[in-house]
């Protein structure tokens, strides 16, 4: 970070904690070196140089840049800038320094706080491998195939799991992570509740996992489950229900082909 972002941190949050802070400066009056965890560095080249140097290459995995704006327009587009982390607020500040323009075409899924809509992105940079291999071989492809993938983008293991979040499982766990923040909770017939949003619900999650090994257990009582405070089949096996159909209470029947399987009921 630059002095007037390292200034600009109150002084009970400084140095930062659970890293080792690097502030550049080319002042020579600026003198922080008694601080434990702060280092100073005169540029970003000389920064990145001691960090790979020993003793701080055994210690140190990631290097991230946090401002200000001088330092950031030096570093958004350096070869050696892997992954852009970049929070997008849809309102209006009254600002005096600036980045660079960032494409933000794709985007992820905001969320509103205190009535100010924002969202957590991190773009990733991708290189074009075909181009950077004819470049490297005087335009002849060494393995002759012309359609080889245009585009290969490097795996960041070290990224928020942000960076994958397109793949549908995380989707998915995203989907959920909402529900439990921001959902509507609203009454059910089990009488435990759900969260809900339009399109999408969290049920009452110890009764899905305990019902799940039932299923698996392949039985067909409600009396299991009822003994766990789980009563999300109570209603099938109630005695004026279970009597229509000739059987003790408790007992579900055939419920799913799962259980059928396993003690070979029949319908």
């Amino acid at each position: 970070m630059g002095r007037k972002t390292w200034e600009s941190i109150p002084l009970e949050h400084r140095p930062l904690p659970g890293r080792l802070n690097v502030v550049l400066t080319r002042s020579g009056s600026f003198d922080i070196a008694t601080a434990e965890n702060v280092v100073i560095c005169g540029s970003m080249g000389s920064a990145l140089e001691l960090l790979a140097a020993s003793p701080y290459c055994l210690s140190i995995e990631k290097v991230f840049v946090i401002g200000g704006g001088q330092i950031l327009r030096e570093s958004l587009n350096a070869p050696g800038c892997d992954a852009i982390h970049i929070t997008e607020i849809e309102t209006d500040f009254d600002c005096d320094t600036f980045i660079p323009a960032i494409d933000t075409s794709i985007t992820f899924f905001s969320k509103v706080e205190k009535d100010i809509r924002h969202c957590f992105t991190t773009y990733v940079r991708v290189r074009s491998s075909t181009i950077e291999s004819l470049s490297q071989n005087n335009g002849v492809n060494p393995d002759g195939n012309s359609e080889n993938s245009k585009f290969e983008v490097k795996e960041f293991s070290f990224l928020p799991k942000m960076v994958f979040e397109r793949h549908e499982e995380h989707l998915y766990l995203r989907m959920v992570q909402d529900i439990i923040s921001d959902g509507n909770l609203k009454g059910d017939r089990t009488g435990t509740g759900t969260l809900s949003k339009f399109g999408c619900q969290k049920v009452f999650w110890r009764g899905v996992v305990e019902e799940l090994l039932w299923f698996i257990s392949g039985s067909t009582s409600a009396k299991v489950l009822q003994e766990k405070g789980i009563h999300i089949w109570d209603g099938n096996a109630s005695r004026d229900y279970l009597d229509r159909h000739d059987r003790e209470e408790g007992d579900l029947g055939p419920v799913y082909g799962f259980q059928w399987r396993h003690f070979g009921a029949s319908c």
